[in-house]
């Protein structure tokens, strides 16, 4: 251990392809759900660094893309284009309110202003001027993963095929085909298409309450993202076995009207049960990891037929948008839960429908937004946020909540402190204040209760969620910052005949330093700490400390990056969240737990102006879940 700690004192990070922004972004949401991949965002950002986005004609669903941008940035940009025309250079972004140096930085790399094809242009000019790609993917462990992947991308066309199988898994499985294989064709902005998919796609719904597919956050290190922006109908290009549809999906607009509309018939992986009376088969769960490894994975694979048609209809008029949402589900197998008295208001049968009502305002400095939605019982449930820019200098943010106990609905995913939005009512508040040019005090405070039982605990619950974060940014070259954040909460006590409820504390405390001392080179470093009362009413400590560093020459064919990390923590339950660096468009949040090390370095070398190729080489000690393990990659584009 001696020499990975020497190590830890020469090595340090570099800002990849995702900035620090959407990185902690990510740590903070594997807090919240097992965070394995986020393919579609980097898919997509990446396609704007090798074509970047015309900020010129970019509408409010391209750019809400990027997760640093806010409504009010969006609105500004599109508000300064109509006064004062179309932006003649990038740095004009300058002039636009609310965009400062930061957040020009942050966009450069995947912005221009420079034409692009017209929209009447024919599939001729689209194919011929659209960009391929072919991706390979894999490692040299004897249960190796796989994935293949080729797409063509044009301003009005779009079409990829994605196959893939987890490590462990055949790709040819006995009775269940290939271990998974996705394909699309999309037409957009043709006429009044906006977005025409058939085969695989994604659709998002409001604020989430009914319907999400797309990028979810909750509650992050950045106050001002709470509101879910994404397009209503998106091309479905990543490798989630279950969270999306297959069908024909359509988003068409006219003047200030939008309609989107969708059917799909796909097959999801369930837990299949058997009545032992009446013999019906029923499936008691949906399973979500996508794993087919063993015999009993792969009886529940695809067991569950699923056929969901919706829509979602809204008017636009400048800043302000109003529409209505509807979706219903057909299972081809009951729904039956475990009989559970968390599980009394839980989803039953064989139908599922939701619909609701979604807006959002700007008014001056003001950003209101919100969705009331319902079930098929007529079960409410609210969101109502709000958005300020105070000041030059401040921003803060209030989200209210109240869902009711018994309110249900399929793939929602809301910004809630539940996995599912249901059985909650609680208040968020945060302000981002820039106390000097090079000083931002980041706050936001969580109060929440579950009116009704949860999983393992008999009884209603509450938590109270706080969090502060001090950024410091002398120059381009450093940042620094440091945060804490305390989360109280109700849990499972001692147990007994009725499991009884506890109180729960949890400490976490995290300093983070980056330094580029020169173009090519760029350090982090980072300790964080935790300290808690876990399920056995103990008190443990959790202890991890990184250091990257990045070589990215600008002007050689060779890139690296490298990490050195160390971890120690009593058990699961005081685990810590890293972001780790991998080949391109795989990134992922595991958790550490236990005592050991890690080691990885990462590789990229162009061999040419259309292929690239990626390897990752990384070594986990001490009973980490791996040992030795190589992942290469080849990527062509034309």
């Amino acid at each position: 251990m001696k020499w990975l700690l020497a190590c830890l004192l020469l090595m340090g990070g570099y800002a990849c392809a995702q900035h620090s922004d959407q990185i902690r972004m990510m740590e903070d949401q594997a807090d919240v759900e097992d965070v394995k991949e986020v393919e579609e965002d980097l898919i997509q950002l990446q396609a704007f660094l090798v074509k970047p986005l015309n900020l010129n004609k970019a509408g409010s669903d391209e750019l809400s893309v990027f997760p640093f941008l806010t409504p009010f940035h969006i609105e500004q940009l599109i508000r300064y284009r109509t006064l004062a025309g179309d932006l003649v250079h990038v740095l004009e972004m300058q002039a636009i309110p609310g965009w400062g140096p930061e957040l020009i930085r942050k966009i450069m790399p995947y912005a221009t202003v420079k034409p692009e094809l017209s929209l009447r242009s024919t599939v001729g000019e689209n194919i011929r001027k659209g960009t391929h790609m072919v991706l390979f993917r894999s490692s040299l462990s004897a249960q190796a993963a796989f994935l293949a992947r080729y797409h063509f991308t044009s301003p009005n066309l779009q079409w990829g095929v994605n196959t893939e199988k987890d490590g462990g898994e055949k790709y040819l499985q006995p009775g269940k085909g290939l271990a998974f294989v996705s394909a699309h064709i999309s037409l957009r902005n043709i006429g009044l298409i906006k977005q025409l998919v058939a085969g695989d796609f994604i659709v998002n719904m409001g604020q989430g309450l009914i319907h999400w597919q797309g990028r979810a956050v909750r509650k992050t290190a950045m106050p001002m993202a709470i509101k879910r922006q994404l397009p209503f109908l998106q091309p479905y290009r990543s490798n989630d076995e279950n969270r999306y549809f297959r069908g024909l999906g359509m988003h068409v607009v006219r003047k200030r009207f939008d309609l989107g509309v969708f059917i799909s018939a796909n097959r999801l992986d369930a837990n299949r049960r058997e009545d032992t009376v009446s013999g019906r088969s029923y499936v008691s769960s949906f399973l979500h990891t996508g794993y087919h490894r063993t015999a009993e994975e792969l009886a529940d694979k695809n067991v569950l037929g699923h056929v969901a048609v919706g829509g979602m209809m809204a008017y636009q008029a400048g800043n302000f948008r109003v529409g209505v949402n509807v979706i219903k589900h057909r299972f081809s197998l009951p729904v039956i839960r475990a009989d559970e008295l968390y599980n009394v208001f839980a989803a039953r049968g064989r139908n599922m429908t939701n619909y609701g009502l979604h807006y959002h305002k700007t008014w001056r400095n003001i950003h209101l937004f919100g969705e009331l939605a319902f079930d098929g019982e007529g079960d409410p449930a609210v969101i109502q946020g709000m958005m300020v820019a105070a000041d030059p200098r401040l921003d803060f943010s209030i989200v209210a909540r109240r869902i009711a106990k018994n309110y249900r609905s399929f793939q929602g995913n809301a910004f809630t402190e539940s996995g599912d939005p249901s059985n909650e009512e609680a208040i968020y508040a945060g302000f981002s204040y820039r106390i000097l040019p090079v000083l931002t005090l980041d706050v936001y405070a969580d109060h929440y209760r579950f009116p009704w039982l949860r999983y393992r605990v008999d009884a209603p619950g509450w938590g109270k969620d706080h969090l502060f974060q001090l950024i410091y940014r002398p120059d381009k070259k450093t940042a620094v910052y440091i945060r804490y954040r305390v989360e109280r909460k109700s849990g499972a006590g001692l147990a007994g005949p009725m499991r009884s409820v506890a109180e729960y504390e949890k400490h976490m405390g995290r300093l983070h330093i980056e330094f580029r001392p020169g173009m090519e080179w760029e350090w982090r470093f980072r300790m964080e700490v935790n300290s808690l009362m876990n399920r056995d009413f103990e008190r443990e400590n959790g202890f991890l400390t990184s250091s990257d560093l990045f070589w990215t020459p600008l002007d050689k064919s060779v890139s690296l990056n490298a990490r050195v990390m160390i971890y120690d923590t009593k058990s699961y339950d005081s685990r810590i969240y890293s972001f780790e660096n991998d080949v391109l468009y795989y990134n992922i949040v595991p958790a550490f737990y236990g005592r050991g090390a890690r080691v990885y370095l990462n590789t990229h070398y162009k061999f040419s102006r259309n292929w690239h190729g990626y390897m990752k080489i990384s070594r986990s000690f001490n009973g980490f879940r791996e040992n030795w393990n190589i992942r290469f990659q080849v990527v062509f584009h034309m």
